[in-house]
């Protein structure tokens, strides 16, 4: 008795998923954690003259082994505050940081190695004038745009040029900026590099993100490291909405290079213009002028009538947080005065508060906190 064709396929159906699963399993062996897809899609061309299904079983085994190392590659490779090594084939060997503070993402070598140098040296070779900056008295801060493709220029096919598994869109490198420096107990010289990355995996895998990467501070201390950390942030932040616009609006665009170029070239100008402005600015008009676009002169009037539920402590740096109307975001530092102010959208609010960075704190210490607040701008009308 013959198996009807639809018992046969319901066979064939779960032998496949058994073997995609067992063959998922052995992938990930050794050094290689499990690797996390939905699924994987197959092609398979069923001979009808010759064959004896050998041919159908390696077309079968080599699709889940290239789709499976495609997942696992493009998962493995970004990672945030990391580069991807072509080299190593991974984000976690010595190669994927900065060697030092001062350091940036220079290019990829022919063989798919970073390249960091110190940003001194990246100013100096382009010849632009922006060493003399960085070194003027008073210093700038000063920041680049780099397009990917002069980042690849060097690397070779054979070691990720045309990789989507991580491949670099476009980067801003800037310097040098007085971030903390815990073994000094201090502020110290810092660069930065931001790239615009783009991620692909499997058939409809596909991410597109800000890499911020440098010597970031985990707990900055003192109200100017705090504004500097919640300014960093800010801008990095809106920089990654317009990216997540792209995604959106031009994940099928064949070359995503020039698409992402306005958002880092905006990046950039920022990081000069803001910090350009903020030096030239000292005493209370550096407290109300600072960013003119931000609601700063709401910061008082919103924190005094605040609920307590929404005045919030930063988990990383023990500044007060208070969410005002129409999305206003006030920081205070931990003597009560004012730091900086942003308009955030209610998605960002929410996923610092998801992430646990921004934590609720008893109505209580919401009240002394406010009391705080009020002090503080009481003494400095009394200063001034």
């Amino acid at each position: 008795m013959h198996d009807r064709p639809e018992d046969m396929a319901s066979r064939i159906g779960a032998d496949l998923v058994r073997l995609a699963k067992e063959y998922a399993k052995r992938f990930a062996a050794g050094e290689r954690a499990w690797v996390n897809v939905d699924g994987v899609e197959l092609k398979v061309t069923i001979p009808f003259r010759g064959g004896d299904g050998h041919g159908v079983a390696q077309a079968i085994l080599d699709q889940l082994h290239d789709a499976l190392e495609e997942a696992y590659v493009a998962r493995a490779s970004y990672v945030r505050g990391r580069v991807h090594c072509f080299r190593c084939g991974t984000s976690g060997c010595g190669h994927a940081v900065p060697p030092g503070r001062k350091s940036v993402f220079a290019a990829y070598g022919r063989t798919g190695t970073p390249v960091w140098e110190e940003f001194a040296q990246v100013c100096l070779q382009r010849g632009d004038g922006s060493a003399a900056r960085i070194y003027g008295e008073p210093p700038e801060i000063v920041a680049h745009y780099d397009a990917g493709s002069a980042l690849r220029s060097e690397q070779l096919p054979d070691f990720g040029r045309d990789s989507k598994s991580y491949r670099v869109l476009g980067q801003v490198t800037a310097g040098y900026l007085p971030l903390w420096n815990e073994a000094l107990g201090g502020p110290d010289k810092a660069a930065l590099t931001y790239q615009a990355v783009e991620s692909r995996w499997g058939s409809k895998g596909f991410k597109l993100d800000l890499n911020a990467i440098g010597p970031f501070p985990k707990a900055p201390k003192g109200e100017r490291q705090e504004w500097l950390d919640f300014t960093l942030d800010r801008l990095a932040r809106q920089t990654r909405e317009q990216l997540e616009r792209v995604q959106v609006e031009s994940k099928d665009a064949p070359d995503l290079e020039p698409l992402v170029a306005p958002a880092l070239r905006k990046l950039a100008s920022s990081l000069e213009k803001l910090f350009r402005r903020e030096r030239r600015r000292t005493g209370h008009g550096n407290e109300r002028a600072r960013e003119g676009d931000r609601p700063t002169g709401k910061a008082l009037e919103d924190a005094a009538a605040a609920q307590a539920e929404e005045i919030l402590r930063d988990a990383r740096t023990g500044a007060t947080v208070v969410l005002g109307p129409a999305l206003r975001v006030h920081i205070f530092g931990r003597t009560g005065r004012h730091v900086t102010s942003a308009v955030y959208s209610k998605d960002a609010i929410e996923r610092k508060q998801r992430a646990r960075i921004w934590l609720p704190v008893p109505a209580a210490e919401a009240a002394a906190l406010r009391r705080g607040i009020e002090e503080a701008a009481s003494g400095d009308e009394e200063a001034g």
